[in-house]
């Protein structure tokens, strides 16, 4: 007698060093035991970091450390 057993949904944010184990990955995609997760950051937020990113690798004199960033937000909310 098989019993079912109540499977919960887990989520896991992988990160594969080998290439068998895309390849096992793949296989158990192909017969729907897991599923891929779209990208968790909306490509909006990707593009404007890398547009930003871009910016301050050519001209890192527009770059702003982080008290002055930080305060510059308490003073907007002032």
């Amino acid at each position: 007698m098989i019993k079912a057993i109540n499977m919960e949904t887990i989520t896991y944010q992988l990160t594969i060093k080998k290439d068998y184990a895309s390849a096992i990955l793949e296989e158990l995609r192909l017969n729907d035991a897991i599923e891929f997760m779209p990208e968790s950051v909306p490509q909006w937020q990707i593009n404007e970091t890398l547009k930003r990113l871009k910016k301050m690798k050519e001209n890192p004199s527009t770059m702003m450390d982080s008290d002055t960033f930080f305060n510059s937000i308490d003073d907007d909310a002032r």
